[in-house]
């Protein structure tokens, strides 16, 4: 291309511009069509109205003879007068927003001609589009998005409506208001509905204009970005958004964008600076539409060198570099471009960026460059690089402080073009081809290091490494390893560095980092403390339900810990063992199978060692006389109330007055329809469909608005016609004009703090007040008349007010039936007579007919489980449809049933020359009958026998054997059969009374009264009453007898004790004994007297029933009891005392020992007092006549005694009754004990 060329093209060689333009009047002078008037001195008028098409006069409008130039204004009456020359002339009456309108007449000279103007709107067609950008974020980041209006007219368009609807991906997106903005001008509201936001404007005129090729920004709208990496949030304008201008029309092209959702590591230039770039230009080119590249050198436009001897100034680009290889300029400018007759400026408006590598030696630039040239201008994208593009070739000579670059750019299209028709011919724009651009720009480039190194080690109070420690050191951060090291590039700079670590107390310490400088510091962390908070749901259930609980444990505290949790409700607990991180929390569960006597409230528990949650626990009577009906239906109206907000009163007329009145039916209002499924078995309802007439706001200051409400999720709640009562329950939305705001009610007839409800009800409905005077607003509405007149929020509790009155009416409905028919078989294919057929948990039941045929009638539709039994047959149960209007046929056959045999053992003690009686007593407790071979075997008698037994009986087989002397001691009797076995123990024993040496000291003694009483700390007087007395010989009371010797020394004791058996009234037995014996001392001269030893009792002879203690009395002093004797050679009386044993023992069964109050183990808390009368010296004929006395009671055998001198009996049979009965009781206090156990022989 030559110069002459080039100067054709370019603007920068645009010479022949005033040329062109000198061309461009002369041709306009040659072929203009400007009329020529031959003006003249004679004149006429013409005069007449301008109007609209409504006939209104439009004082705006002028009329006038575009030929002659003559014009004239329209007065406000619509007139007007206007002078021309004589002649045949055109008038046109024009008018902004009017179509014009003309006429072509016929003026003469001196005379007045007519004409009046009709006009028509001029109705526009403006073209433009509205946009919202698209973004990008992370998950839980804001993200701001603009909504654009753009001119697609050769001129400006003015805007004053804005109806704009916008629909957003709520799966990916949530609408956040915090930061969501229109422009500042106007009325513009945005609100958002369920996934839609609207944006709405009434403008002024003139207040907004949306200029050609400037987008106009609408409105902010911020979004919090919820979904996944690699999701996309789609945003959308719905079909009913429209612009446009008041008698305009504006045509828009709606264009919607989106939210990519990315991952932390798709995030811009988040790095830390590390250094700074400064680069200045040594040359190069630009040149546009060239498919040559040595052409395009030749003719392009130069970049000016840095070292230019002809002083031009060079391109500068200043930035950051960042620790990922990235660069980004915070300052670019270019000279003006004077290589052309008219001047060019470059702009690179938002910045360069790239790469930079200066290891590997290479370097890009991107960006947007814009070209203006005498005020018009076009931009283009670079892409430019180090290495080849197109037929341009890069280059670097590059180290860490930076080097020489050539940047080079083949590739970029150049789709824009300035408007101009000059210029953009000369530059031969648009040039969208690749290959026919060219960009090529050698600069000095300048890498200054700014940062410095933080060098770290963080480790616990042992010296440990704390692998994956979070180390910030201004806005950057990195883990530690396992050895606990970390390591950062930071800017030179003054940092606050905080460690931190799960489990340990945060650390922070302040370092200056210098540039090329290495800062070390080691972190100690403390050890945090765990704190596991509880929270608890409750649950409700019927009698014979299962409870759920679940409770959450979470740790709040600043350390890690393990711990054991309880959650327990009535008897059920389950604990567990739980370790949590800081922040973790984790669940527990607690399953509990309620019982049909379980009903009641009940408060459950979990503890975990920090914090203790409640929750309550609901078990409600299982509803088992009545059938479940199917719910009726339930119809309410409005009979009057009224609504209050953030009324400070305790008076319900003061907030009345101040408030809303609600519809009454009975005077003439529109009322408040509801209707409602009612189920009487639970006494709950649940609306159908509600309908609230508009309220009018007047009564609030605000005129001529109406309030709209709905209930969005329905209503619900209770209704008894038992007790009289009503709530009602739900979420309110109330939307007037531009507001909305929602709020719960929880009504209820019973009264709410300062409101008293009200009910009359029965079976058929009534009437109702409910009340509220405890719910909150916590949102204003938006709408900020409203907002003020409602004293909206309303925050405090009390201070807002509702009462409800309505008209009830239930209807009760039939339910759907069907009927379940069959027949009941056995395994053979015989019909089963007799046969109950059962629905589980209904009342409904029947039997079968001797074919074995059964049949339920009007069975509610649904899904039930039957259950079938019969004697002798093993019960079975089968699912079951009942459907409307149909009958269900089930045919079961049920499996003969098995037999199930238990044994129980009655054998008797004997002494030589008694029978030993064996009783086993068969009783089958399966469904069906069967025999049992029984072998029964006591000493050397064995006897076999075969029992049939049908269901629920018994049959008994016997044996008895007789005993001799040889039998004494210890026998086991046994019982076998096929399906049991089972022992007892038989005693064969002597008679009372061991020969006793006739020519020793021999005495008797026997009990005359006394008394015993545990665990009781009163005085002795309450012990006695509330113990059990002693039994008295004189009083023909049957004793406990002892026979003992007394030694040499004045120490006795027993060689054998009989201990009667012993049954209170109640029917309660004891077998007791002094597993050692007895043993004490006696002094007849100086009247002491002692007695010793361990008593063991076990109720019903039962050993898992026993429990012993040790009694140490003397006729001296024991606490607050005092003895006393008087005794001679021949014996005396004397009188034992205790009150100083404890009863540590106990029986295992809660309920003896708690009636007995066992253990019993503080001294002074058990009395024990003894009367005896004692004889001394007592020879055979006394022993003997003593166990004739007694005949029939069974002595037990006591160790031998080489030293026995005398014989000692004790009669105090009673003693161990009230051991066993006592314990601070009455004997009828033990009816207890007899109602759970079974005692005597």
């Amino acid at each position: 291309m030559n110069q002459s060329r080039m100067s054709d093209r370019h603007i920068w060689g645009a010479g022949t511009v005033a040329a062109v333009l000198f061309v461009a009047v002369a041709v306009a002078a040659v072929t203009g069509a400007v009329p020529v008037v031959d003006a003249t001195d004679e004149t006429g008028t013409i005069t007449g109205n301008v109007t609209d098409s409504g006939g209104e006069p439009l004082s705006s409008a002028a009329v006038e003879a575009p030929e002659t130039g003559d014009e004239a204004s329209v007065d406000d009456d619509g007139s007007y007068e206007l002078d021309v020359p004589a002649a045949e002339i055109e008038v046109i009456a024009n008018a902004d927003g009017y179509e014009s309108d003309e006429a072509q007449l016929t003026v003469a000279a001196g005379e007045t001609e007519t004409v009046d103007f009709e006009l028509d709107p001029d109705v526009r067609v403006y073209d433009a589009t509205v946009d919202i950008e698209s973004g990008e974020g992370v998950p839980g980041e804001q993200v701001v998005l603009e909504v654009d209006i753009e001119s697609n007219e050769g001129s400006s368009i003015d805007i004053n409506e804005l109806d704009i609807e916008l629909e957003y991906d709520r799966d990916v997106l949530q609408y956040s208001a915090v930061n969501s903005q229109p422009v500042d001008v106007g009325s513009t509201e945005i609100t958002e509905r369920g996934g839609t936001i609207e944006i709405e404007s009434d403008y002024e005129f003139g207040d907004l204009t949306s200029p050609p090729s400037t987008p106009l920004t609408a409105a902010r709208l911020e979004f919090v970005v919820l979904g996944d990496p690699g999701d996309v949030g789609d945003i959308s304008f719905s079909e009913d958004s429209s612009i446009g201008y008041t008698g305009d029309e504006v045509e828009a092209d709606w264009e919607g964008g989106d939210i990519d959702v990315i991952g932390e590591d798709e995030q811009g230039p988040d790095e830390p600076q590390v250094g700074q770039i400064v680069a200045t230009s040594e040359g190069g080119f630009v040149e546009f539409n060239e498919g040559d590249g040595d052409t395009a050198r030749e003719e392009g436009v130069g970049f000016p060198p840095g070292d230019d001897p002809d002083g031009d100034i060079p391109i500068e680009i200043e930035g950051q570099v960042f620790d990922d290889g990235t660069w980004q300029s915070t300052d670019t400018s270019f000279p003006t471009l004077q290589d052309a007759a008219l001047p060019a400026d470059v702009e690179a408006r938002d910045g360069l960026e790239g790469e930079l590598d200066l290891e590997s030696g290479t370097m890009t630039a991107e960006g947007e460059l814009t070209v203006i040239v005498s005020g018009d201008e076009f931009s283009f994208d670079i892409g430019a690089t180090t290495e080849d593009s197109g037929e341009l070739s890069g280059d670097a000579d590059l180290s860490e402080d930076g080097g020489a670059v050539t940047l080079v750019d083949n590739e970029f299209p150049v789709d824009d073009q300035t408007g101009s028709g000059l210029v953009d011919g000369s530059l031969g724009l648009p040039s969208p081809n690749e290959g026919d651009n060219w960009f090529e720009l050698e600069l000095d480039v300048s890498v200054l290091s700014t940062t410095g190194t933080f060098a770290g080690t963080v480790e616990d109070e042992s010296g440990e490494p704390i692998d994956g420690a979070v180390v910030e050191v201004g806005d950057r951060q990195a883990e530690a390893g396992e050895d606990g090291s970390v390591e950062l590039e930071v800017e030179a700079g003054d940092y606050d560095v905080t460690v931190d670590a799960d489990g340990y107390f945060e650390e922070t310490t302040s370092i200056a980092v210098g540039e090329d400088e290495t800062v070390d510091e080691t972190f100690t962390l403390e050890a945090g403390d765990p704190n596991f908070e509880a929270s608890l749901e409750g649950d409700a259930v019927e009698a014979g339900e299962e409870v759920d609980l679940v409770g959450t444990v979470e740790n709040t505290g600043d350390g890690a810990g393990e711990q054991d949790v309880t959650l327990s409700v009535a008897d059920e607990e389950n604990t567990e063992t739980l370790a949590l991180a800081v922040g973790d929390d984790e669940t527990i569960l607690l399953s509990w199978e309620t019982d049909a006597d379980d009903d009641g409230e009940y408060t459950a528990e979990l503890d975990t060692g920090d914090a203790t949650a409640e929750a309550e626990v609901t078990v409600s009577e299982a509803d088992d006389n009545e059938t479940d009906s199917g719910d009726d239906v339930l119809t309410a109206t409005s009979q009057g109330g009224f609504i209050a907000f953030t009324e400070d009163t305790s008076s319900e007329t003061t907030a009345s007055d101040e408030g809303l009145s609600l519809p009454d039916e009975d005077d003439g209002d529109t009322p408040i329809e509801l209707e409602a499924d009612y189920n009487p078995d639970d006494n709950s309802w649940e609306s159908t469909a509600v309908d609230f007439p508009n309220l009018d706001l007047g009564e609030a200051g605000i005129d001529g608005v109406e309030a709209e409400i709905d209930t969005p999720n329905g209503l619900e709640g209770t209704i008894d016609t038992d007790d009289n009562t009503m709530t009602v329950e739900g979420t309110l939305a109330v939307t007037a004009a531009d507001g909305d705001f929602e709020f719960d009610i929880d009504a209820t007839t019973d009264g709410s703090n300062d409101l008293d409800g009200d009910a009359d009800l029965d079976d058929d409905g009534g009437t109702v007040t409910a009340v509220d005077n405890e719910y909150l607003i916590q949102e204003e509405s938006g709408y900020d008349i409203m907002d003020n007149a409602l004293d909206l929020p309303a925050t405090t509790p009390g201070e807002n007010w509702l009462t409800l009155s309505f008209d009830i009416d239930i209807e009760e409905t039939a339910a759907d039936t069907g009927d379940i028919e069959g027949t009941v078989e056995s395994s053979t294919g015989d019909p089963i007579e007799d046969a109950t057929v059962d629905i589980q948990d209904e009342l409904d039941d029947t039997t079968t007919d001797d074919d074995g045929d059964f049949e339920l009638t009007d069975v509610e539709t649904g899904d039930y489980t039957l259950e079938i039994t019969a004697d002798g047959h093993a019960d079975t149960t089968t699912d079951v449809t009942v459907d409307e209007d149909d009958t269900t046929t089930v045919d079961v056959e049920l499996d003969a049933d098995d037999p199930e045999m238990t044994v129980d053992v009655d054998v008797t003690d004997a002494e030589p020359g008694d029978t030993v009686a064996l009783t086993a007593t068969v009783e089958n407790t399966g469904g069906a009958p069967g025999s049992e071979e029984v072998t029964a075997t006591v000493g050397d008698e064995t006897k076999t026998q075969t029992v049939e037994v049908d269901p629920g009986d018994t049959e008994t087989v016997t044996l008895e054997w007789d005993v001799a002397e040889e039998d004494l001691g210890e026998h086991t009797a046994e019982i076998e059969g096929e399906s049991f076995e089972s022992t007892a123990d038989v005693t064969v024993a002597e008679a009372l009374g061991p020969d006793v040496d006739a020519d020793g000291d021999t005495f008797v003694a026997t009990s005359q009264g006394g008394f015993i009483s545990f665990a009781e700390d009163g005085d002795k007087e309450t012990a006695i009453e509330e113990g059990l007395e002693f039994p008295s010989a004189d009083a023909g009371e049957e004793p406990i007898e002892i026979v003992g010797a007394v030694d040499d020394d004045g120490s006795w004791e027993s060689s054998s004790i009989r201990f009667p058996d012993l049954v209170t009234d109640s029917g309660i037995a004891a077998e007791v004994s002094a597993p050692d014996g007895l043993s004490g001392e006696i002094d007849a001269d100086s009247g002491e007297m002692s007695a010793n030893g361990e008593l063991s009792v076990a109720i019903e002879g039962d050993d898992d029933t026993q429990f012993s203690f040790e009694i140490a009395t003397t006729v001296g002093e024991s606490e607050s009891l005092s003895g006393e004797a008087s005794l001679d050679e021949e014996g005396g009386t004397a009188t034992l005392v205790d009150n100083e044993f404890t009863v540590p023992d106990e029986t295992g069964d809660p309920l003896i020992d708690g009636t007995l109050d066992l253990p019993a183990t503080d001294e002074g808390t058990n009395w024990f007092e003894l009367d005896l009368e004692v004889e001394l010296d007592a020879d055979d004929d006394a022993t003997s006549q003593q166990q004739q006395n007694n005949e029939g009671t069974e002595p037990q055998e006591q160790p031998e005694n080489d030293e026995l001198g005398s014989t000692l009996i004790i009669d105090a049979g009673i003693l161990i009754s009230v051991i066993v009965l006592g314990g601070g009781g009455t004997l009828a206090s033990l009816g207890l004990l007899n109602r759970r156990w079974r005692f005597g022989k």
